[in-house]
């Protein structure tokens, strides 16, 4: 079996966070709950932990969304990035949590960090003000690094540790990220306190559960290529894990050249003259053209193709995926249901396989106006609130800035049925999985199992031999031998 994952989840943790609503957790459950409650009620003090000031590992800007119709120099949106090494060196806290508080309120909520994160600097997105239009320079703010979750959010104990806010720099980050569908033409809202505080209720046991790849590639995006260079990063990250052989160099390209991005340009059929002007991707076409290089690439056979949700846009014009199994060119993707669940995305991330996600960008009535492509390579909870970790580029065409690593919140926040990312305006629409094709297995060779040979039985040519398997037959599969017996 292998154990690469970092910061794996015990198994009988998953089966406790599966089984929490069986009656036996019920009165564990009310008793928690009492206590956060109470906790609120009565202002019962929690580890408010190490303050951290300027130039400490934690730094904020100001978003300005730049997309190709749609511009707001100076918006709402705020992104904190933390660098776990320096902020250990500040805080003495190797691992732990991040929590901000502004006179917006608790607008960062637990995020967490460690030394040990393999992908240096972790962001995410927060509201920076209640409207935008004007430039943020600083920002008063109290940040602090505890070694646990927050669980109780005290709006007294907010306003003390706000007299002891430092003023922080905000610095300016652009935003263009988007090349799903039709261009993006309106500027979404950004997280609401009551998108943070939401979840609150539900908070169980256990206090965080982390599952984190390895080897994960980001590598700088043309404008609106985000949805090529989402299956780019996985087919490489596939490459480097399981040494599946991808012919073509992982590298910034565009339609027409040799790299892998540049192929998938092609075989999507993007429109791309530049490294600065192109349009976006609808769904089929882009599942079409991956699938059409991976035949022609002699790799067909050795992927498994999954997907969840069908996108948005119209299946009949050629946009959205239609219900059912997706089948082009002798590669066939499972359709694993109408709606993407985090359940779907943190099995496969815990399987080893790759995750491409597609969120859209949604005006004031909940329709789509565009949308961006991630790559996702971690998932977890806090306090029972789900959340991925997700690489892209931010500054699309811009090929020495923009690459970004994001662990954001994903719940249903409006109640539509589909989880958002972060904030209502965001919607999880469509995900797609690839994975290697394992061997055939005829008997796990593992530590724990005792194989005994019961009554063998003589043919004219071979003896063959019953297997009685003791103990435990192993959870999990991949990477086990093929083992041939000879006859007793």
């Amino acid at each position: 079996m292998r154990h690469e994952d970092s910061h794996a989840m015990n198994r009988n943790t998953t089966r406790l966070w599966q089984d929490i609503r069986g009656p036996k957790w019920k009165l564990l459950f009310a008793i928690f709950l009492v206590a956060v409650l109470g906790a609120i009620c009565f202002g019962q003090s929690q580890d408010e932990g190490v303050s951290i000031g300027p130039y400490q590992g934690v730094s904020f800007a100001q978003v300005s969304f730049e997309f190709m119709e749609a511009k707001e120099p100076f918006s709402s949106w705020g992104k904190v990035t933390i660098d776990p090494e320096r902020v250990a060196a500040a805080t003495g806290l190797a691992q732990g949590y991040l929590n901000v508080s502004t006179e917006m309120g608790w607008v960062v909520w637990n995020l967490p960090f460690s030394v040990e994160d393999p992908y240096g600097p972790i962001s995410s997105y927060f509201a920076l003000s209640r409207q935008g239009g004007e430039p943020v320079g600083q920002l008063s703010a109290t940040v602090n690094a505890t070694s646990e979750p927050l669980s109780t959010f005290d709006r007294t104990a907010t306003i003390r540790l706000s007299n002891r806010a430092a003023v922080f720099p905000v610095e300016r980050t652009p935003w263009n990220a988007e090349g799903v569908g039709n261009p993006v033409w309106v500027i979404d809202a950004a997280p609401t306190l009551a998108d943070y505080y939401a979840d609150i209720a539900r908070m169980i046991v256990p206090l965080h559960t982390q599952h984190t790849q390895p080897n994960a590639v980001n590598v700088q995006c043309a404008v609106n290529q985000c949805f090529p260079m989402s299956i780019a990063n996985s087919l490489q990250y596939l490459e480097n894990r399981y040494g599946i052989s991808i012919p073509h160099n992982h590298q910034p390209g565009l339609r027409g050249d040799n790299t892998l991005v540049g192929k998938l340009d092609t075989y999507a059929n993007r429109y791309a003259p530049s490294r600065s002007t192109g349009s976006g991707v609808w769904f089929q076409p882009m599942l079409d053209g991956k699938f059409e290089y991976l035949s022609d690439n002699g790799l067909a056979n050795s992927l498994v193709h999954r997907h969840q949700g069908r996108g948005y846009g119209s299946a009949a014009a050629g946009e959205a995926l239609p219900a059912g199994n997706f089948t082009r060119h002798g590669i066939t993707s499972t359709d694993d249901g109408a709606t993407v669940t985090f359940s779907w995305l943190c099995e496969q991330i815990q399987k080893g396989e790759d995750v491409e996600l597609v969120f859209s960008y949604d005006n004031s009535s909940g329709q789509p106006t565009g949308g961006h492509a991630v790559r996702v390579f971690e998932c977890g909870t806090t306090l029972g609130v789900p959340w991925i970790g997700y690489l892209h580029d931010a500054q699309q065409s811009n090929d020495t800035a923009g690459l970004e690593t994001v662990r954001v919140n994903i719940t249903d926040l409006d109640g539509d049925g589909m989880l958002n990312l972060g904030t209502t305006s965001r919607e999880i629409r469509f995900a797609m999985s690839e994975s290697r094709i394992e061997p055939l297995i005829v008997v796990p060779i593992i530590p724990d199992i005792t194989l005994r040979p019961l009554t063998p039985v003589t043919t004219a040519t071979r003896t063959l031999v019953n297997i009685d398997i003791a103990n435990t037959w192993p959870e999990r599969m991949d990477d086990i031998e093929l083992i041939f017996y000879e006859p007793f």
